[in-house]
């Protein structure tokens, strides 16, 4: 009798509740001018023109402030998931152990990148704690029906990480021992990586535009509120997509001995995202494939309203940090997203609540069923 009480208190919504998914949305806000400015736009812009370097060292120090408010944001934000971690029953005994250190070795390194390059070996390590940190929150995830579409994306998002590292890992040792047949090896595995992150696209996609509206109360009136619901989704999404074809287009263009100065910026860019190794036959899929996933990033903070925004914000990280967990902005992005979306799983506990809420002792059906049966 007087557990109930505060099993019931665990449900008040504290400080946290709130605090947690609006710092992730600022670290989303954050992440994307600031990845888009140290990836694609400051490699692309010496020697795309004549008479602008004097503007370099100006961009330099914007860059670095990005850079640096992005990983002390990042890290507070990882550091407030690890703690709350700790207590969330839906991640195991195993995966709240693996959380302390994988969270923490991420939020120091993460730091660390900030201020100095890392070593070879740290870019190894963080790929590695970025990869498991998605594995060991993909069965939470899928075992919550609410959950299961962000789940998914996480399954295919660890599965394209650990292509992509492998690939990596094993056409470095494949430069360096000058092994040809290795690195075409590679390039196989990087380009399984891609297939996977694109299906992981795919699937947000659909989701974004078949996930079922909460449920009105007239018939007419619901249909109406779909329809209306999915056509605005179908829009937003066909507008990243074009989005990510007219990028392409005007960066292919952007190598012409006729393109403009804001074509050869453009095609620098996207060339600046690539990765290496690259993909068989589909090198250039890869840049549209980032914008595509920044685009839909920053649709998830708006829509759809009947997910819950700690849901949408866990599903942004992971899109923003995919397939590149060697960098630490994206390693930490990826793994403060995994945990964001564990931290909102409701525990045993709750849902047990949740569903028995009119027999707990103090409620109005409690008290009116003891004075029906009081003699």
């Amino acid at each position: 009798m007087l557990r109930q009480p505060m099993v019931a208190d665990m449900q008040e919504s504290s400080p946290s509740d709130i605090a947690i998914p609006r710092l992730a949305c600022v670290v989303v806000l954050l992440a994307v001018p600031a990845l888009l400015w140290n990836r694609a736009l400051l490699p692309a812009l010496p020697g795309s023109r004549s008479g602008i370097e004097h503007l370099f060292d100006q961009l330099f120090v914007v860059g670095s402030v990005l850079s640096q408010l992005l990983a002390v944001t990042l890290a507070l934000l990882l550091i407030k998931l690890v703690v709350a971690s700790l207590g969330t029953f839906a991640l195991g005994v195993v995966g709240r152990l693996m959380a302390l250190p994988i969270g923490s070795a991420v939020g120091f390194l993460l730091v660390a990148g900030a201020v100095a390059p890392l070593d070879i070996e740290m870019h190894l390590l963080l790929s590695g704690l970025g990869t498991a940190a998605l594995i060991s929150c993909v069965r939470p995830a899928l075992h919550q029906p609410a959950l299961r579409a962000a789940g998914l994306l996480l399954l295919l998002s660890a599965l394209a990480s650990f292509a992509y590292s492998s690939g990596r890992l094993l056409a470095l040792k494949a430069s360096v021992e000058a092994l040809p047949r290795e690195y075409a090896v590679a390039r196989i595995i990087a380009s399984a990586g891609q297939l996977f992150d694109f299906l992981g696209l795919v699937w947000v996609m659909a989701w974004l535009v078949l996930s079922k509206r909460a449920p009105h109360h007239h018939g007419d009136e619901k249909g109406e509120t779909q329809l209306h619901a999915r056509t605005k989704s179908l829009t937003r999404v066909t507008a990243a997509l074009t989005l990510g074809v007219t990028c392409a287009l005007l960066a292919r263009r952007g190598q012409t001995s006729t393109a403009n100065f804001a074509e050869v910026v453009l095609a620098r860019a996207m060339a600046a995202l690539s990765r290496e190794p690259s993909p068989i036959a589909t090198a250039a899929l890869g840049p549209c494939l980032d914008v595509v996933a920044v685009t839909f990033a920053l649709l998830l903070l708006v829509a759809p309203k009947h997910i819950a925004f700690a849901t949408r914000v866990a599903m942004a990280l992971v899109l923003l940090g995919r397939c590149a967990p060697d960098i630490p902005a994206h390693c930490g992005l990826m793994t403060a997203g995994a945990l964001l979306l564990i931290w909102h799983t409701p525990s045993p506990i709750s849902r047990k609540v949740k569903s028995e809420p009119e027999t707990a002792p103090g409620t109005v059906k409690s008290q009116t069923a003891a004075a029906t049966s009081a003699p």
